[in-house]
């Protein structure tokens, strides 16, 4: 990630777009209002300022940027749209102009030289939007209000928290986790590892299939130096589940309001949670460390070391393949690397006369996981989840 924003910014400086340090904020609205946007301290998220309200607006994914686009949009007859022959007059500076008795074609204003640009698809729309992108900084950019209810992404980026866990102390974000009945019986335990400083938790399906219904899950993780065992409990909430390619995503949430039952009670939540950093990159060969709660080490945390033997595909998923040591408890558990880098989820065992591998879910899953959500129509509530999951893909430079 650190090398793609290089990258980034090192294209701007060629385009001479280097962030913007603006001095009069009160003004910086104002100034930039029609134009693109690009967070160049960040992955380069791309936002529109609306020159009607001056607020801006999320542009998202290319369909995403398409559909802002359009619903800001001014009308526009045939007539009047040939009469610029191409440059549109300054009080259509920065608009959206849609010719209505021509399929409502839509063409961008720029700003910088009045020209309109013709939108297209919404690939080439967010083409276009790119290319012509300012830069900002984070501060600048959060000067600019949203539009009421517009949910602000990247919130990682808007609040300084901690950088992701060390090799030394990845063991801190994997997580112990029960689930019951509705009556309050275990049925089903494992591991789970936190992925985000707001508490978004993933694992395995088997291992939260006892919370899915009635129950409820609770997790646990070690907060104490020279511990071994959980010492904070929490409630989990899991929003999405795979039940075929075995996964599942959630939140650390003491206070949801449905169904499930809540079994820790009056818990404080933490500012920040202890997360690691993922990384969809690793080789054969490679060594990787697994961490979780195996069933035979009552209760304690347990690392065990391997190699990256061989990978594999099942369901369109992608599969490493290791001699690391695992057992009955350790299913969602982290596989890391060297830098405490999360690989992906300890997922079965399969056996031989002779020896055993050890299956383990590469962490791209969850990218796969959130364009599948993203197609459901989602309520509120896991609109909210939602978007804490997108904040992890696009921290770690995979999302779509």
């Amino acid at each position: 990630m650190k090398s793609k924003l290089t990258n980034l910014l090192i294209l701007l400086l060629t385009l001479g777009l280097m962030p913007i340090n603006f001095s009069n904020a009160a003004g910086l609205a104002t100034s930039l209002k029609g134009k693109i946007l690009l967070q160049v301290e960040s992955n380069g998220e791309a936002w529109y300022v609306n020159p009607e309200n001056e607020k801006r607006y999320y542009l998202g994914r290319p369909a995403d940027a398409f559909q802002v686009m359009r619903n800001l949009g001014l009308g526009i007859s045939n007539k009047d749209f040939s009469s610029f022959n191409g440059y549109a007059p300054s009080r259509l500076s920065g608009k959206i102009l849609i010719k209505v008795e021509d399929n409502g074609k839509a063409y961008y204003v720029n700003p910088a030289n009045l020209k309109m640009h013709y939108l297209g698809r919404p690939a080439d729309a967010f083409k276009i939007m790119r290319e012509l992108g300012l830069g900002i900084s984070n501060g600048n950019l959060l000067q600019i209000p949203t539009v009421a209810g517009e949910t602000t992404k990247n919130k990682m980026d808007q609040k300084k928290y901690s950088p992701p866990l060390s090799y030394d102390d990845a063991y801190k974000a994997v997580v112990r986790i029960e689930c019951s009945n509705s009556d309050g019986s275990t049925i089903s335990y494992g591991s789970g590892v936190i992925v985000s400083p707001t508490g978004v938790v993933i694992t395995n399906h088997h291992v939260v299939s006892g919370g899915t219904g009635k129950g409820g899950c609770i997790g646990g993780i070690i907060t104490k130096e020279d511990s071994f065992e959980p010492d904070y409990f929490f409630n989990l909430s899991f929003v999405t589940t795979d039940v075929t390619n075995d996964n599942a995503i959630g939140r650390i949430k003491n206070n949801f309001n449905y169904e499930k039952l809540l079994y820790v009670k009056n818990v404080k939540e933490m500012d920040e949670y202890p997360y690691l950093k993922l990384n969809s990159s690793n080789k054969i060969g490679q060594t990787i460390n697994a961490l979780g709660y195996p069933d035979i080490a009552n209760g304690s945390i347990v690392l065990t070391k391997g190699i990256i033997s061989s990978k594999t595909k099942i369901n369109d998923y992608n599969y490493i393949l290791s001699d690391v040591n695992v057992s009955y408890g350790n299913s969602g558990g982290a596989i890391i690397n060297d830098k405490g880098e999360l690989l992906g989820l300890a997922t079965s065992v399969q056996h031989s006369d002779i020896s055993s591998l050890t299956y383990i879910l590469q962490i791209d899953f969850i990218k796969i996981q959130k364009l599948f959500w993203d197609k459901v129509n989602p309520t509120e509530f896991l609109k909210e989840e939602l978007d804490n999951i997108n904040e992890v893909l696009t921290t770690n430079g995979l999302s779509s």
